[in-house]
């Protein structure tokens, strides 16, 4: 019994993390929804200055594998970017499909981004020695934006691999703008609550197996029945044979 006890305290321990977990998880959703989004119900990343003295910027491939056969509901939310030229030059951002979006700059020398932390950016260099064509008129696009800004694009999130580009809008090279990313997802709510109200029941059930655990055991006593013999005192009786050897 004490070692079924002792490993059900670790298990109850495991849980008890898991719990901890789920809720605070649940907890920092359910604070972003209710706190940290805007009129329109996007979350904003912090505004970025992406530069760069090729043709472009690139953003990693964004790869969305989930889909409407699987736990992906068919419209999860929606992307907005939005982008400000920081020179003369209108400015171009457009999202496409990754493989597009590669055959299309292929040669061509451009800034990928490799890494955001806050407002700092990291980037790869890749060279090139082809001049691009005007990006407005690739047909790929799923959506674009395009100006002196700031100008807005608005996309569904949708199944694939996806990649976002921002050039000047005329293919020249010298691109320097900010961008801000926000991201809305109708789910966040219901994802926020069911963390949270899962940790709390992984919790109690944690709670409960820690009782069960660190419960001490107590003997049983059996209670006394109507007519069960009392033992008394002893007496020793003393006979006559006893004392004559005595004598």
């Amino acid at each position: 019994m004490r070692l079924a006890k002792v490993l059900t305290a670790i298990v109850a321990s495991f849980i008890a993390l898991a719990a901890f977990g789920l809720f605070v998880g649940g907890g920092v959703l359910l604070s972003e929804h209710f706190a940290n989004r805007d009129a329109d119900g996007y979350l904003t990343s912090p505004q970025l200055e992406l530069t760069s003295d090729r043709y472009a910027v690139v953003s990693s491939d964004l790869y969305l594998t989930a889909g409407p056969a699987d736990w992906w509901p068919a419209d999860p939310g929606e992307v907005r970017v939005t982008v400000e030229s920081q020179t003369d030059s209108p400015v171009f951002v457009g999202i496409g499909p990754a493989e597009d979006v590669d055959e299309f700059l292929m040669d061509v020398a451009r800034h990928e981004i490799t890494r955001i932390e806050g407002v700092e950016v990291d980037y790869v260099l890749l060279q090139g020695e082809r001049t691009p064509t005007i990006p407005a008129n690739a047909t790929f696009w799923v959506a674009t934006a395009e100006g002196i800004g700031p100008e807005s694009l608005d996309w569904d999130i949708t199944r694939g691999e996806w990649a976002i580009v921002m050039m000047n809008a005329d293919g020249s090279p010298g691109v320097e703008a900010t961008v801000e990313a926000g991201v809305r997802i109708d789910l966040l709510l219901a994802i926020g609550a069911g963390l949270a109200v899962g940790g709390v029941v992984l919790g109690g059930l944690a709670a409960v197996l820690l009782i069960w655990a660190t419960r001490s055991e107590r003997k049983t006593v059996r209670p006394g029945r109507s007519g069960d013999p009392v033992p008394g005192p002893s007496v020793r009786v003393e006979t006559e044979l006893d004392r004559t050897h005595q004598s």
